[in-house]
């Protein structure tokens, strides 16, 4: 298939090196391992395989263009490829997924059964080239420098290493423990692919880890969105969303289209404005036109508030938020687990009573809650309550990504709050009105009330995602 893409992208696509070149580095081997033997660093580059550093923002196509290239390169010869990232619980639905698209994008078939030119295992993450028996195998490599020790590609050999967010891993040596277990499988005709987002601040370990990289061989490409619509490769409805970014928001399009790393200073929530987001009682008619409801919680049950709330979501795609629970144990008291699910089913009965048709919408609901509360959340699937709802643990948790999906469907008036004496609504747009950055690390200040913004985030993630069916 003939790819439509970037020229900045080309060298993904390229072999590393001429034939006589290769040749070359080969008869060099015995000359590197002296070097390591005694104790020399050698970089990627000195033998041989070729690393590359994408570094942009979002919509940049570098994702795209990667996995196009790994495509190609995984359906001849034979070889493996590992596809990675941060933490397990986003691969599923990031890199997993993404490889699957870009896979059925370049025409070739995906399916278990005979015929197709890829399968897909889901335990472990696996696609195979059902022709060469090539494997793309995806895994996480934060939090222990041990855990990718033991892996190994089925063929002996490794044609690509991609760390998709390669910056979201803690520390670099995440990083080096990938690389350290992988250069036993790479050889003169494999690469190893670092991509990137901005760090809120340039003091984070990932600007000069990867500026060093660079420094040592790695190539360094940056893209951004205008070029590619100016290839036809972003639809209208995508540019628009850009565009309004950057008329509305200029800082944050700098950091979140750019890849700049800027100075986000003030409110974390700049468009909330109560005149055009709050909901008064003379408005709730629009209650009658909820397709779908979202209940979402945000759990603590120590020192920190308990947030869980009711999200409508109206025909015209905007969402507004009807009822919320808010218990602070700094003011009342802290409460074991048993006792929060309590008080949640309690709260949920007393919803229903202020709308009683939402006892017969049964199946227009979903919920969500918080997974590092997961004895609240089997208490609740176990209840009478809300036993019946279908519930998804929040787990592909991004900070800014949450922030900045709050933060745009504020800045487009799709989120609206029905702020009443009967419920704690106001305890959630408390929190987004004093919501700020830290003006010293650049970063979401820390030690803020965001119990009632975490609920949105989890709330609003599931309202994004277009793959779930209510």
């Amino acid at each position: 298939m003939e790819i439509n893409a970037l020229q900045d992208f080309a060298p993904l696509f390229k072999q590393n090196h001429t034939p006589e070149r290769a040749t070359q580095i080969r008869a060099q081997r015995a000359e590197l391992i002296s070097k390591v033997l005694s104790g020399q660093e050698v970089s990627l580059a000195e033998m041989g395989i070729k690393e590359f550093v994408l570094e942009s923002g979002r919509v940049s196509g570098k994702t795209q263009h990667d996995e196009f290239a790994a495509v190609a390169d995984i359906i001849q010869g034979k070889g493996d490829m590992w596809y990675c990232r941060s933490e397990d619980g986003d691969i599923r639905s990031s890199i997993f997924t993404s490889m699957q698209q870009s896979i059925a994008a370049m025409g070739y078939s995906l399916s278990n059964k005979r015929g197709a030119d890829f399968r897909v295992s889901y335990s472990p993450f696996e696609i195979t080239h059902n022709y060469t028996g090539n494997k793309i195998q995806f895994f996480a490599i934060n939090k222990d420098i041990n855990r990718t020790k033991g892996k190994y590609p089925p063929s002996g050999r490794l044609k690509r290493v991609m760390v998709e967010e390669a910056n979201e891993v803690d520390e670099g040596k995440y990083i080096d423990g990938l690389i350290t277990t992988a250069v036993r499988f790479l050889d003169e005709s494999s690469k190893v692919v670092f991509r990137l987002n901005p760090p809120q601040t340039r003091q984070d370990w990932s600007v000069e880890y990867f500026a060093k990289r660079v420094r040592q061989g790695a190539q360094h490409i940056y893209t951004t969105w205008e070029q590619l619509a100016k290839l036809g490769m972003l639809n209208p409805a995508t540019i628009a969303e850009i565009i309004k970014m950057r008329d509305n928001d200029f800082d944050f399009y700098r950091y979140w289209y750019l890849g700049e790393i800027v100075n986000l200073t003030g409110l974390v929530f700049p468009h909330f404005d109560r005149a055009k987001h709050i909901v008064t009682i003379d408005q709730m008619r629009i209650v009658n036109q909820i397709t779908q409801f979202i209940i979402a919680g945000d759990a603590a049950n120590k020192n920190d508030p308990t947030c869980f709330g009711l999200l409508g979501l109206l025909r015209d795609g905007r969402l507004v938020l009807l009822d919320a629970m808010y218990y602070d144990p700094r003011r009342k008291g802290a409460q074991d687990d048993i006792q929060l699910a309590r008080m949640v089913c309690d709260w949920y009965d007393g919803v229903v009573l202020k709308y009683p048709d939402l006892q017969h919408r049964q199946s227009s609901f979903v919920g969500t809650v918080d997974n590092a509360n997961w004895n609240l959340l089997q208490m609740l699937q176990q209840s009478r309550a809300l036993g019946w709802l279908k519930w998804y643990p929040a787990t592909n948790k991004h900070i800014l990504k949450d922030t900045n999906r709050v933060r745009g469907l504020l800045r487009d008036d799709l989120l609206l709050f029905y702020d009443a004496p009967h419920n704690q609504v106001g305890e959630v747009i408390r929190e987004i009105e004093g919501y700020v950055f830290d003006e010293k690390t650049n970063e979401i200040k820390k030690g803020q009330d965001d119990h009632g913004i975490d609920m949105l985030k989890y709330g609003t993630f599931l309202y994004a995602d277009t793959t779930l069916r209510f």
